[in-house]
């Protein structure tokens, strides 16, 4: 209802967190909502997810230093950079190269691709040491998985590192080959160097040795249902509020006094119950009667500059109980 003239008010706006509970407490079927599909679907998800059971294997990275026993420096230095040589390390244990041999040596029928998506391997922090995950949904072949890359990674290094001796070995015999036959002490370095490049090529580890052999998992890593649920169960919650704020962001109805007099800068002189329009009769002795008595009220106290003549009841919409409040007003 409304008045003329109008008596422009200063409403206060309520805080965005009163503002939060006014919507949860309207539309809390819509977070319910979310948050029980959200649970049912994970919950449907994880109890379909086939279990996966995951093994680890665990390399270590060190110098064994016969380089230096043999002749007095490291023919293969490592980088200078340790952080370097340490993911250089991590990439060449997940190499197509290494996981080629795996499969080879397992005689498995998958890609070489789907072999890698089945391991994971990680960086101790501050060791340098490896760790070699492997998951399949048969516990044993996981384990297997897991040693194997750890096996096939050092051999793969030897085999590398061999051949560096092998190039060496070529290159010293080639020279040798070329001496002229008063050339003996020069000959006699070559050799000597010969020999010690055939027993470091014997006694090479591929600077890399297992320290940790997988066992077979007896407890599957995935899917774990209470921890899917949980999380199903949060973010259920947050997508719900979400859309509960998106909803009445969109929805322009005025639903509250308050928000009646933010909107058009005007008093609320009395609140109707709703369910005093579903009433037969409203008498000037019970409840329903009390809101016009006070709209009353409050029209006295706009009528200081002169008494009212004219009072316009209007809605918009019809049949919102226009004639039931002129006609009540009236009686009050």
């Amino acid at each position: 209802m409304s008045v003329d003239p109008p008596v422009t008010v200063q409403a206060q706006r309520p805080s965005a967190f009163l503002r939060l509970l006014r919507v949860l407490r309207e539309r809390w079927w819509i977070v319910a909502l979310s948050a029980l599909v959200c649970t049912l679907t994970a919950l449907a998800v994880s109890l379909s997810s086939p279990k996966e059971y995951e093994a680890s294997a665990s390399l270590l990275f060190r110098n064994p230093g016969f380089s230096d026993a043999l002749f007095g420096s490291d023919v293969f230095a490592p980088s200078l950079d340790p952080a370097r040589e340490s993911s250089t390390n991590l990439l060449l244990v997940e190499s197509r190269e290494v996981a080629g041999a795996v499969k080879r040596e397992l005689g498995l029928d998958e890609t070489t691709s789907d072999l890698l998506d089945k391991v994971e391997v990680e960086e101790r922090t501050n060791a340098d040491i490896v760790e070699i995950r492997a998951r399949d949904e048969n516990p044993r072949l996981a384990a297997r998985i897991a040693g194997e890359f750890a096996t096939q990674y050092v051999l793969f290094r030897q085999r590398a590192d061999r051949r560096k001796i092998d190039d060496a070995e070529n290159l010293i015999s080639e020279r040798l080959a070329d001496l002229p036959p008063d050339a003996g002490a020069e000959r006699t370095q070559l050799q000597d160097a010969l020999q010690r490049l055939i027993a470091l090529g014997a006694v090479q580890t591929g600077n890399a040795e297992v320290i940790d052999r997988p066992e077979v998992p007896t407890v599957a890593a995935s899917p774990q249902t209470r921890r899917d649920v949980a999380v199903a169960l949060f973010v259920g919650l947050i997508l719900g509020v979400a859309i509960a704020l998106l909803v009445d962001f969109l929805d322009r109805r005025v639903k509250s006094a308050e928000e009646f007099e933010e909107l058009y800068r005007v008093p609320t002189l009395s609140t109707v119950p709703q369910s005093t329009f579903a009433a037969k009769r409203i008498t000037t002795q019970g409840a329903p009667f009390e809101p016009f008595r006070i709209l009353y009220s409050g029209l006295g106290f706009l009528s200081v500059s002169g008494p009212i003549r004219v009072l316009m009841v209007t809605s918009a919409v019809a049949e919102e109980g226009k004639t039931s409040v002129a006609v009540t007003l009236a009686r009050a």
